[in-house]
């Protein structure tokens, strides 16, 4: 009867489970990239892999994208500085305007505001916040995403590969402690991948829409002075006979 082999060792399993996917972490072929990247985002959104936030119509977005840039990677925000007569009603029209374009509200304050609204129409958003007060201030910002969305990607799946390795280490435990050891680095991974999901899923939103910063300052408010001399009828003050009498009086 032939001897049985000797089980081995778990902890040299382990290591593997933890070291092999760093070793595949190679960067793919540019074709590969760009499909596995549309596929892992739309997983992370939620949405199904032929969805493309490049077929959406980019509304005349102000800023155009260089060559080797990805449209559908860039995230817009703007922040707009507004002299208006009263805050708390520009602050209400541009709630109203947001929900108009669909968009939503991210911050308010006593003198500002932050909304969301669809990239497809945020060139539109800007045109309509602009009139509700004088333009003292205008920026827009385009940031590319597209290499943090890479890495992100690659990170998620070596966490996946891990998390799977992992289980099958433990569903081959022979001890107690084994299973233990397992499960304690299992659940650390299973935390990664939780975190790169929730970290795709914002870089989505991101892309998906624009920010736009309104800041509002009241403008300054011209008063009249009260006359120093009161006459009894109206008519008597249209005719300028008031400013005379003043004159008279301050000499």
């Amino acid at each position: 009867m032939r001897p049985r082999a000797p089980t081995p060792p778990l902890a040299p399993l382990l290591l593997v489970a933890l070291l092999s996917p760093l070793a595949c972490a190679a960067a793919p072929h540019p074709a590969e990239a760009v499909s596995t990247r549309a596929s892992d985002a739309a997983e992370a959104a939620g949405a199904p892999a032929e969805a493309s936030p490049s077929a959406a119509p980019e509304g005349g977005l102000p800023a155009v994208a260089p060559a080797g840039v990805q449209k559908d990677q860039l995230a817009y925000r703007a922040a707009l500085v507004l002299a208006v007569a009263r805050a708390d009603q520009a602050a209400t029209r541009a709630l109203a305007l947001t929900e108009e374009l669909g968009g939503d509200l991210v911050a308010q304050g006593d003198l500002s505001v932050t909304v969301r609204v669809p990239r497809a129409r945020f060139t539109e958003a800007l045109a309509r916040f602009e009139p509700l007060g004088d333009v003292l201030h205008r920026e827009v910002r385009v940031e590319d995403l597209a290499e943090r969305s890479r890495d992100g990607g690659v990170r998620l799946r070596n966490a996946r590969a891990t998390r799977d390795r992992l289980e099958a280490l433990l569903a081959q435990a022979r001890s107690v402690e084994d299973a233990l050891r397992i499960e304690r680095e299992l659940s650390r991974v299973t935390e990664e991948i939780e975190r790169l999901v929730a970290e795709e899923r914002g870089l989505a939103a991101r892309v998906a829409f624009a920010t736009v910063e309104l800041t509002l300052r009241p403008r300054a408010v011209e008063t009249t002075p009260e006359p120093a001399v009161r006459l009894p009828f109206r008519w008597l003050e249209d005719l300028g006979v008031a400013r005379l009498l003043s004159v008279e009086v301050e000499s």
